[in-house]
């Protein structure tokens, strides 16, 4: 009940049932025994392995909840919640990333995107509304307008976005470009530019940074596209937001 595997335990069992079924009938050829014993094994051996699967989530829940850590307890009772509200398809591993203070935001991201089916992150629904009751409310909102995942290190997360933030924003004003915004070399392509963006927050040094954390701006100064300096601006959930260069030989201003 409680595994992320795609099989089902009823599937399965229903298989086994048949298979057992089918055993007990008359047998026309040896060939067709032979054929039904091995789907009665096949039957008995998925069914194990899915009972076990899910023996062992629980007990590695129970653990989490038994450690003096707080934020691993908070994990096992969000991943108990999850499962009484008919959420059995978590991954534990993501569930641990996203609590754990220690992993980056760009893990926690992955992680969080990763428990949505289908990768489609949604302010509605049962686990929405779970995730907003043990504190990640926030960071569902904000992913939940950004698209998919387009590149990323352990740094921070560039998102297809939207005119305000992410990589939309940056086509719209600094490739595509709008009047006074500074652009991307127009040799430069997609895929260029967005591995400089990365790079940008991978080697850049902090630039500017709010007091509460919720911005932080990454200079870069590079030697290369004709781009000397830029500058990354990424938020609190590690989500790039704008990314533009200042200084170069081939960098202008849109008039």
């Amino acid at each position: 009940m409680f595994s992320s595997s795609k099989t089902n335990v009823q599937t399965v069992s229903a298989a086994y049932s048949n298979a057992i079924a089918i055993s007990k009938g008359s047998t026309k050829s040896a060939t067709a025994s032979q054929d039904r014993l091995e789907i009665s094994r096949e039957a008995k051996q998925l069914f194990a392995a899915k009972q076990n699967t899910s023996n062992s989530w629980v007990n590695t829940v129970r653990i989490w909840l038994q450690q003096p850590v707080e934020w691993l307890k908070k994990a096992g009772s969000f991943a108990l919640e999850a499962a009484e509200a008919g959420l059995n398809f978590l991954v534990l591993d993501d569930i641990r990333a996203l609590f754990n203070p220690n992993v980056s935001n760009t893990d926690k991201i992955l992680s969080l995107i990763s428990l949505f089916p289908a990768g489609k992150v949604t302010k509605a629904g049962k686990l929405y509304a779970l995730l907003k009751k043990y504190g990640k409310g926030e960071m569902v909102d904000a992913l939940s307008k950004m698209g998919n995942v387009l590149k990323y290190n352990r740094k921070a997360v560039l998102m297809e976005g939207n005119s305000k933030e992410g990589w939309k924003h940056i086509v719209e004003n600094h490739i595509i470009g709008k009047p006074g915004k500074s652009l991307f070399p127009k040799h430069m392509g997609e895929v260029q530019i967005k591995n400089l963006i990365i790079e940008s927050v991978e080697k850049g040094s902090v630039f500017k940074k709010q007091r509460d954390g919720a911005i932080v701006v990454y200079l870069y100064r590079l030697n290369k596209y004709g781009i000397s300096e830029m500058l990354t601006v990424v938020d609190s959930n590690g989500i790039i937001r704008t990314s533009f260069p200042t200084k170069g030989t081939s960098v202008f201003r849109k008039k």
